[in-house]
């Protein structure tokens, strides 16, 4: 599962809790429970394109709040609460369990639609903070948004005309189905993006000069698997591939230089030569090296990506020397 769907999930998940959780607890607001009044006439009062016309931009006006990056989790916690609590207020009002109401609610073929549209947007905006090199993503994920919510608008408004809400799964399903292929596609089309970014990044240019060896071929190989593994979420397999691609890079460095790149020592004596012209790189392979050996959190791929950089940074310097 890709890191952006993980983040989906888990936001799902947090909203549901939410949900229940504030709507199952019994609230008593007389203003609260006016102002709903007020706004369910206004929508029984218009035709049903107007109901379309009411729900959808509100409804993408939070979903696009919720995509602000930081800022977007905050609104996503704020929203969902203030919807459960005003389910608690008429539910109690009513003399009906908040938890009986939040089921009932979550039962309506529109909830399918519209529910899961708020943690796309959250977790496309979180997505930009964990991966800012793969932003393209998250704009692309953000596509998805409004074509889920015109459907749930569109599903809402009809429920009104309806002689039982639940009928409208008939077309609840197959708007499901859709979404769920063209939220896919968007992905799989993303993948090649960020590919094509990040190899870019790394200066994978046929215009640019490099000295051609074996060792930076395999380099590259292996740093476009772990692209690929980072993409799909499996993050493991990408620290893996990348720390791999490392060592290849300090061979090519060595093969350009004439120098051995056998022992242990001889990869040192590589990373000490990168040093003198980027002092940075000592520190960060080491720290990488141990990390990579104790630790093998996710956010060890930033360090190994500016490491890279940094070697690649020696390996085209034309004034390197041993």
């Amino acid at each position: 599962m890709r890191l952006v769907s993980k983040l989906i999930l888990i936001y799902l998940i947090i909203e549901l809790a939410i949900f229940l959780v504030i709507s199952s607890i019994p609230s008593y607001n007389p203003s609260v429970l006016q102002e709903y009044n007020g706004l369910e006439n206004s929508v029984q009062n218009t035709t049903y394109f107007g109901k379309v016309l009411m729900i959808f931009p509100h409804n993408l006006a939070i979903a696009t709040a919720d995509f602000i990056p930081i800022i977007g989790i905050l609104v996503f916690g704020i929203t969902i609460a203030d919807t459960a609590y005003v389910i608690s207020v008429v539910s109690t009002h009513l003399g009906i369990p908040g938890i009986a109401a939040a089921i009932s609610l979550l039962l309506l073929p529109h909830s399918a639609v519209e529910l899961p549209s708020y943690a796309v947007a959250v977790g496309a905006g979180t997505y930009i903070v964990i991966n800012r090199r793969d932003w393209k993503r998250s704009l692309l994920t953000y596509i998805v948004i409004p074509v889920e919510l015109f459907f749930a608008a569109l599903i809402e408004s009809s429920l009104f005309y309806v002689p039982n809400p639940l009928i409208m799964w008939v077309a609840t399903i197959p708007v499901l189905i859709g979404i769920y292929f063209l939220y896919e596609k968007i992905q799989k089309y993303a993948d090649k993006v960020s590919v094509a970014t990040q190899v870019g990044y790394l200066g994978f240019r046929n215009t640019q000069h490099y000295y051609t060896n074996q060792f930076f071929s395999l380099y590259k190989d292996a740093w476009n698997k772990g692209i690929m593994y980072e993409t799909q979420g499996q993050l493991q397999a990408a620290i893996d591939n990348y720390w791999s691609a490392i060592l290849y890079l300090l061979d090519a460095i060595a093969v350009k230089l004439n120098l051995p790149y056998t022992t242990k020592e001889d990869l040192y004596r590589i990373v000490q030569i990168a040093s003198n012209y980027y002092p940075n790189v000592m520190m960060l392979f080491n720290k990488v090296q141990t990390d990579f050996q104790v630790i093998r959190d996710p956010l060890l791929i930033s360090d190994l990506k500016y490491l890279a950089t940094l070697l690649e940074n020696s390996y085209f310097n034309p004034t390197i020397r041993p």
